[in-house]
């Protein structure tokens, strides 16, 4: 089993609002480093001697275009914390210089931008007892505790959508070796993890783009996107965010019939089941910083769930143990590295995303 490989920190912040240690650092001198993690001290330390104006104004690079006037999601629909959630993102991008939204030229892959912060991955034990009376497996609401405070020290760009038959196309050529008889527009399944490093190699290759630019979310990332700065056993009403418990009969649906997060992400429920990068390690429980477990063994981590499971397996919090099968029901969503922002510690370093 693979060592959880997060950075603990202390509990509390110094004064700062979840957002502020990332887009504007206090000073070197006084910065309280119990709290910083090796990952926020270099993005701190960009910013403390560049100055956020660099990452200001500056053109993307040629892989990234921006969506012209991205629409905010409403919020009538969403768990309490997604208005805050909201306006940390909108102030992220301005205090950045990204566009909230980009697309990745060649292969049409739309992001949203994901703005530094911190949030509790995993289940409460009230909110464990809750989805166990729903009909969850307790021994798989086990393994979401302890819940563990998880400080995310950058800013990326989680895909809107997971990737598409249709995008896997234009990467890949032809998809028959994973597909049936799909739509192009539905979200990609039955591909392992060494055909998603193909296709991540590949589009890099394709936006000529630095390797590792494009990759699986770490399982952080994902809940923390999924989640959108809400806390509860969903991100908002289920039946505006998903499909689930429709039986063995129902067909998987074209992305973009469901509403959107409070941060645009959208089809986590319903769709496919969706690969992330770490290795399944047990949660730490207490603060950690920058949380990946690298994969050393055979038992990967996949999020969300299909169109035919219930409702209770949709949680932003439920997670999947498994082996490296592939899976007709399984696919997955990617991270473009934010332009100027630090790669992730787990990420080799090479050139440089921007």
């Amino acid at each position: 089993m693979g060592r959880d490989s997060g950075c603990p920190v202390s509990t509390t912040a110094p004064g700062e609002r979840e957002m502020g240690f990332a887009m504007r650092p206090a000073p070197i001198s006084s910065m309280t480093w119990t709290w910083w993690t090796p990952a926020v001290v270099r993005m701190a330390v960009t910013l403390a001697v560049a100055g956020p104006a660099a990452l200001r104004g500056a053109d993307l690079p040629p892989d990234l275009e921006a969506v012209a006037d991205p629409a905010l999601p409403p919020l009538e629909h969403l768990a309490e914390g997604s208005a805050e959630a909201q306006k940390r993102q909108v102030d992220a991008a301005r205090a950045l210089g990204l566009p909230l939204e980009v697309r990745s030229v060649r292969s049409g892959i739309v992001f949203r931008l994901i703005p530094p912060g911190r949030f509790v991955m995993g289940t409460p034990l009230r909110d464990r007892n809750t989805a166990v009376e729903m009909g969850f497996a307790a021994d798989r609401a086990d393994q979401e505790m302890p819940p563990t405070r998880v400080v995310m020290p950058r800013p990326y760009y989680l895909a809107v959508f997971p990737v598409t038959y249709r995008q896997w196309e234009a990467v890949m050529g032809d998809p028959a070796a994973i597909r049936g008889s799909p739509g192009p527009d539905e979200p990609a399944g039955g591909m392992d993890l060494d055909q998603i490093a193909v296709f991540l190699d590949r589009l890099s290759r394709l936006e000529g783009a630095p390797p590792d630019t494009y990759r699986l979310p770490s399982e952080a990332e994902w809940e923390y996107g999924v989640r959108a700065g809400t806390s509860g056993l969903f991100a908002g009403d289920p039946e505006h965010l998903g499909w689930f418990g429709e039986g063995i009969q129902a067909a998987l649906r074209p992305v973009g019939g469901r509403g959107a997060n409070a941060w645009g992400i959208r089809e986590t429920m319903g769709g496919v089941e969706e690969w992330v990068a770490d290795e399944f390690a047990p949660y730490p429980g207490g603060v950690v910083g920058d949380r990946f477990v690298p994969r050393t063994e055979i038992w990967g981590v996949a999020r969300g769930s299909f169109w035919t499971r219930p409702i209770q397996e949709h949680r932003p919090a439920a997670r999947i143990r498994s082996g490296p099968l592939r899976r007709a029901t399984r696919g997955f969503r990617i991270v473009r590295e934010a332009p100027g922002a630090p790669r992730p510690w787990w990420v080799d370093p090479g050139p440089t995303a921007d």
